[in-house]
């Protein structure tokens, strides 16, 4: 009977740590210690620590890699001499989180020694800025947020700020805010096309439209890049599009037949949408 119990353990053991749960996107896993699913042909699993670069944005510092012996993590000597990073971005693989215990059989500390030069800065107005676009950048708006916030109660007018604030705002679906900050934003910037982008979006959105068009308008004629002009314009003419108001329409498609440029995929949604209308129509007006 002992026997049993003490081979019931060691499988229990290590079918825990073969047992890993790679389902952390790599915004979920800043300031951990992480695991990436071994490929195939793989006998080791390779581990490291993921942060958040100021400049560089979310990286993989690259530890070692182990085995799984008994049910217990068995590290590989980490090679002190070079340093391996590597940047992340949102089509990264998901990645266990190391547990305590996991992390203890590795012999490696809660967060490492370096860390703290990354985290030098942690309290201005730029780092804070930094890391909310980051988060923006991988659809994590969410945790952008507080960290944005934090900066703009500090200095409202910090350079680049307001749009990754109102950026964030819009893409948790929280329009009004991102409208507040950038009613405030053009009250004191009045000429920066970014605000009216995103405030125009903010309004089609929120199903004002009236608003977007005239918003649009205005930030198309501030802005000299044909791209964000298309960008804003090509809202526009899904949002008459949806709603089967052909006079708007095609005005905007008017409108959008000066930026959007051959081969783009811009174009290609103008005359998806200008070719698919009759059809749409006849579909909603059954």
């Amino acid at each position: 009977m002992k026997g049993f119990v003490v081979l019931f353990i060691l499988i229990s053991n290590f079918c825990y740590a073969q047992n890993f749960r790679f389902d952390k996107k790599i915004y979920e896993a800043v300031d951990h210690w992480v695991v990436f699913d071994k490929q195939d042909g793989d006998s080791t699993y390779m581990y490291g620590f993921i942060y958040i670069d100021q400049s560089a944005g979310f990286t993989f510092h690259f530890g070692s890699r182990f085995s799984v012996r008994d049910g217990v993590l068995v590290g590989q000597q980490e090679d002190l001499t070079r340093i391996i990073k590597s940047r992340l971005s949102a089509n990264t693989y998901p990645v266990h989180l190391l547990t305590d215990v996991e992390r203890q059989q590795l012999k490696l500390p809660v967060q490492p020694d370096w860390l703290k030069l990354y985290k030098a800065n942690e309290n201005t107005l730029l780092y804070k800025k930094s890391i909310g676009l980051f988060y923006n950048s991988v659809g994590a708006s969410d945790r952008a947020i507080p960290i944005l916030m934090s900066a703009y109660d500090e200095d409202p007018n910090f350079a680049g700020l307001v749009f990754e604030l109102a950026y964030a705002y819009n893409a948790t679906q929280q329009y009004n805010y991102a409208i507040e900050v950038l009613d405030k934003a053009i009250q004191a910037e009045p000429t920066n096309f970014w605000f009216y982008r995103e405030l125009g979006y903010a309004y089609k959105l929120s199903g004002d439209l009236s608003r977007a068009d005239s918003i649009y308008r205005k930030g198309i004629s501030l802005s000299n890049d044909k791209a964000q002009q298309a960008e804003m314009g090509i809202n526009m003419v899904q949002a008459y599009y949806e709603k089967l108001d052909r006079k708007n329409f095609d005005e905007w498609l008017k409108i959008m037949r000066k930026y959007a440029e051959k081969g783009t995929p811009i174009e290609e949604y103008l005359s998806q949408f200008e070719g698919n209308w009759p059809i749409i129509g006849s579909q909603k007006e059954d």
